[in-house]
């Protein structure tokens, strides 16, 4: 999955949900009051009347589709999965580096001293393996922020869609892509900030 770009496989995911499920009117149905077409996933939630009394909106069939309840759209549900199957190849990689990294004679030491295979690993391999893995694993989740800009592809209104409805319906591109660009920049940023805090918080990761 590393090896296929991220584009094809959201337009791999977004052309299977799309083509193999039925219409509306066909809708499948694995649960009672569920409804899975390829308009998207239905389900019902909780409401409340205009008196606040506490109701139940269900999905019904009207015409072309359905309405009331909530929905998962198809766009949402394959971006979702494209970058989940994505990411996690990368993470996966990730993590068995970093646990292959531990020398053996860690593991064998720790076994010689009468310590099972789960406490072998959760108190001598992951605290090595930590200071190996967290870098890197910061570094996939901010490509994982970015990487969902290719939503605007499949037509999920993702930030970069509403950015390019902005720009169009006021003419201001390079205040559009200013904000566009910071809005990305401050997510990157918070989310740098949370992993470094949180490597400088566990001593037995943040020791190099």
């Amino acid at each position: 999955m590393r090896n296929i770009p991220l584009l094809l496989q959201l337009f791999l995911w977004y052309g299977l949900l799309t083509e193999l499920l039925p219409s509306p009117r066909e809708a499948w149905s694995p649960i009672p009051g569920t409804f899975l077409s390829n308009r998207g996933f239905y389900f019902p939630v909780p409401s409340f009347d205009a008196q606040g009394s506490f109701g139940l909106s269900r999905p019904l069939l009207g015409g072309f589709n359905f309405s009331g309840g909530a929905s998962i759209s198809p766009e949402l549900a394959a971006l979702a999965l494209g970058l989940a199957i994505y990411t996690s190849s990368y993470i996966a990689e990730i993590v068995r580096a970093g646990v292959q990294a531990v020398p053996r004679g860690q593991v064998e030491a720790a076994r010689s001293m009468g310590l099972s295979p789960l406490a072998t690993l959760r108190l001598v391999v992951l605290p090595q393996a930590m200071r190996l893995i967290v870098p890197p694993l910061t570094s996939q989740y901010l490509n994982l922020v970015k990487n969902s800009s290719l939503g605007v592809a499949i037509g999920y209104p993702e930030l970069v869609s509403i950015a390019n409805t902005t720009i169009n319906q006021t003419g201001q591109a390079v205040e559009g892509i200013a904000l566009l660009m910071a809005s990305y920049l401050t997510v990157s940023l918070l989310l740098s900030t949370i992993a470094n805090g949180w490597e400088r918080s566990r001593p037995w990761i943040a020791t190099r």
